[in-house]
Parts: C-alpha cells; structure tokens; sequence
C-alpha cells in the first residue's frame, strides 16, 4: 500500500473508533447499573438475616427441657386399637370362665356363664361371642378334626344385627332358611332338613327359631331375638342335641343389654 492510501485510510478508522465508543458507553452505564443494585439488595438481605432470630440466630435458643415435651407412647395401651369405645388406659376383657359376668363392650350385651363355661368376647364389631362348656384352647385336632371333645359338648355363637321397621328379625330368620335351603340343596351327599320358622321366647326377650339336622347326624338350633328396636341377636347353639343343651339355654336366658357390664342372674328360659 503506497502512502497515500495509507493517509486516506485515517480518517476512516477515526470513524469506526468514534462508532465502537458511542456504542459501548451505553452498556457500560447498564452493567454498571446492574451492579449497583445487585450491591443494594445483597446488603438489605445481609441486614434481615442479622435482623432475623428464627433464620441467623438459631443455635442461640436452648433445646426443649425434656419434661415440655410431650410423651405420645403410652395414650393407647398396645395393641388394643384406638376407639372412642374405649377409655385409652382401660384395656377391654375379651376372655371370661365361669362362673363370672360375661360383657360385650362392643355391643353392650351381657350375660352369666355358670361354673365350667368359657366365652370370649368379640374384638370387632363383626365378629361373634363365642361360648363353650369346655376350654377349646385345650382343643387337640387331626386334619381339623378335633378329638378330645366331651361327651357333651356344646358351643353358642351370638351375632348382633341391625333391624328396623323394614327389615326385622323375623325377616332375618326367614332369610337365613332361604339361604341354608339353597346353599345345602346343591349337596349330594349330605342331606339336611331344615325346619320351618316359629315364635320363641327366651328370658325377657321374644323372637323366631329354626331347627336344622343333616344326614351325618350334625344338629343345631338357630334363634333370633329381637334385644331393642334396632338392635337383634342371631344365636347358633350346635349340637342341638347335647345333654348340655339345657345348660345353655339357661344361660342364654341371662342376656341383656345393659352399658354398666352388670349380669341378670334370676332369668328363667319360659320355652
């Protein structure tokens, strides 16, 4: 390049200086803007986090005295579910043997089991009292079959149920034939005989009873009783048969509902 292109070519350069300097200034002031507010706002958040007990200044509360602090562990007593049945510190009596009270804390039914009986109260709201006049935790069994029951042997179960103007006990019992008609009827090689439904009346309570027997000798008397108007008992007494049988009817002639857990011992069956 001779030299007078080079003089030529300056002032040219003198332009792209002067447009490269109006260009930067401005992004010069926005950075530099940007870095005086990030300046600010570090500061008022360095001056809150001083200000702040709950966030800088922590470690400077004492830990708890042990005694503030609550102890969860013993409001309901293992392993009995929480329910508002139940007091928290009162552990409910499921297993009974006569002669004693038997309560239903469940359902508020009572009864009195005479001398040599056992029962066991229902744990859930579904499940049955259950009484023997043996002690079935001595039970021995093979392939199901138990082998030291007594001669006499006999066993009660009593379901609650809900009854209603709609739906009563008699209408219970009346289901409970239909339904064991036709679930044995499908039985070919075991026949059972299922009586039709009549009045009964045990201790102060009325109701209906049944009377099944099978072709392999099994026998049991179903009895439903209506306890209150919303409120009626389904009882299987198996064998029927049983010389014991007597004995548990006099024992089922004590129930009543009754919330204090007390028993009505002076009862007579009127059958």
């Amino acid at each position: 390049m001779d030299p007078l292109q080079q003089l030529n070519l300056i002032p040219h350069m003198s332009n792209i200086r002067n447009y490269l300097k109006h260009l930067l200034e401005p992004i010069c002031i926005i950075l530099l803007i940007i870095i005086l507010v990030a300046i600010l706002r570090w500061s008022e958040n360095s001056r809150f986090f001083e200000n702040s007990p709950g966030i800088n200044k922590i470690i400077e509360y004492p830990s708890p005295d042990e005694s503030e602090i609550p102890d969860y562990s013993m409001v309901y007593p293992s392993p009995y579910i929480p329910s508002s049945l139940y007091p928290p510190t009162q552990e409910v009596k499921l297993r009974f043997i006569g002669p004693e009270c038997l309560y239903d804390q469940i359902n508020n039914i009572t009864l009195y089991l005479g001398s040599g009986w056992y029962g066991f109260a229902p744990a859930l709201e579904t499940a049955s009292i259950d009484i023997f006049n043996y002690n079935p935790e001595d039970t021995k069994y093979s392939h199901g079959k138990p082998l030291n029951l007594p001669d006499d042997n006999v066993k009660i179960e009593i379901y609650t149920l809900e009854v209603s103007e709609t739906n009563t006990v008699e209408d219970w019992i009346s289901n409970l034939v239909d339904t064991t008609e036709l679930e044995t009827s499908s039985l070919a090689d075991l026949k059972t005989n299922i009586s039709n439904y009549y009045p009964y009346k045990l201790g102060i309570y009325s109701g209906y009873a049944y009377d099944v027997v099978d072709s392999s000798g099994w026998n049991a008397k179903v009895i439903g009783l209506q306890m209150s108007e919303s409120i009626a008992l389904i009882i299987n007494i198996f064998p029927a048969d049983s010389s014991a049988f007597s004995q548990a009817l006099a024992i089922l002639s004590t129930l009543i509902i009754s919330e204090s857990n007390n028993c009505q011992i002076d009862i007579k069956n009127e059958n």
